[in-house]
């Protein structure tokens, strides 16, 4: 479950690898460099997303094998080859990258430091929260599709309710909403 932990600071450096550019100005020699902006903005998301998913699945895999030494002979314990545990690490992987998107997205979007890392923040921790105060069957369901708690279902060995790639699959198009708003916007905008 450390994973929902990580999630907000993989979204929050996705934030900096765009706006620390901004903020420093180096944007414009960057896009002088390189002056196809989509070329630009695919290769920086790329690499940031590859270096998160490898990161985040080492990390996952250090856990459970951490794990496994804890629960070693007790009736807690499970091996890679039980359903669910391999998908379960790699999603852990998968979800950090997601949230590192997120953050990128969002950076792009708004250009200031601050406001996307709390966007971010409010997106990934708050609204779960906000939407929980919803009654009935309507709350639970509304719950079940904020972008933390349906990307989350990836990393789960067994989780209830939403399968595992329908709940990333919703958690992408929470990341597609700014993204498709922040690439047309950075192709024309100022540096």
């Amino acid at each position: 479950m450390g994973i929902m932990l990580a999630a907000p600071v993989t979204a929050t450096l996705g934030v900096i690898v765009v706006c620390g550019e901004y903020r420093t100005g180096s944007i414009r020699a960057s896009l002088v460099a390189v002056p196809d902006r989509l070329r630009f903005l695919a290769a920086k998301t790329a690499v940031r997303t590859g270096v998160t998913f490898v990161v985040g699945v080492v990390a996952s895999f250090a856990a459970f094998l951490a794990g496994q030494a804890v629960f070693a002979g007790r009736a807690a314990a499970v091996s890679l080859a039980d359903p669910g545990v391999l998908r379960a690490i790699v999603g852990a992987g998968l979800y950090l990258a997601a949230g590192g998107l997120l953050g990128l997205a969002l950076g792009t979007l708004i250009r200031h430091t601050p406001g996307a890392i709390v966007t971010a923040c409010a997106l990934l921790m708050v609204l779960p929260t906000l939407v929980a105060f919803v009654p009935g069957e309507l709350g639970r369901r509304l719950v079940e599709l904020t972008p933390s708690n349906a990307g989350s279902r990836i990393a789960l060995v067994s989780p209830v309710g939403m399968g595992p790639w329908t709940g990333f699959a919703v958690y992408l198009a929470w990341i597609a909403l700014p993204l498709v708003v922040a690439v047309p916007l950075f192709r024309h905008r100022d540096a």
